[in-house]
């Protein structure tokens, strides 16, 4: 048994307890079914998305009434699932790539003062000197 099948078996109680009461707010549905508040509302705000509980009434007075006898079936929600995680990476590369395009190539400036004194006993690594990064288009010559 995996995730699926386990939200399936805890979507149909809610399901059977809205039936059976006709409607019912998360904290009624937590206390039927055996759950934690914050999950019976996760779950219910769920199951509006999928069409099968209706969300009715606005801040402390919300219910939810429901519209089918049984939940979706947890073969449903592993190909849903699968096909949001499509759609998702679409997007993704979508926006990666339209990133790229407004991206421009960095390249190193170094920037030397006319008035600063050349370093002194710098024959190799750790002279410093002013630095800047910079845009710019092309390659660095």
């Amino acid at each position: 048994m995996d995730k699926f099948d386990k939200v399936c078996i805890v979507r149909q109680q809610i399901l059977d307890h809205l039936n059976e009461a006709g409607q019912g707010n998360s904290r009624s549905v937590s206390q039927a079914v055996g759950i934690s508040l914050d999950y019976a509302y996760q779950q219910m705000a769920a199951m509006c998305e999928y069409g099968e509980i209706e969300k009715r009434g606005r801040l402390k007075n919300v219910h939810f009434v429901p519209l089918r006898q049984i939940t979706t079936s947890a073969d449903m929600m592993r190909k849903l699932q699968e096909q949001n995680r499509a759609a998702n990476k679409r997007e993704d590369r979508e926006r990666e790539k339209e990133r790229n395009k407004k991206r421009e190539p960095w390249r190193y400036v170094h920037i030397v003062k006319a008035d600063d004194p050349p370093l002194k006993n710098q024959g190799g690594q750790g002279a410093t000197r002013h630095t800047s990064w910079s845009r710019s288009e092309g390659s660095a010559t």
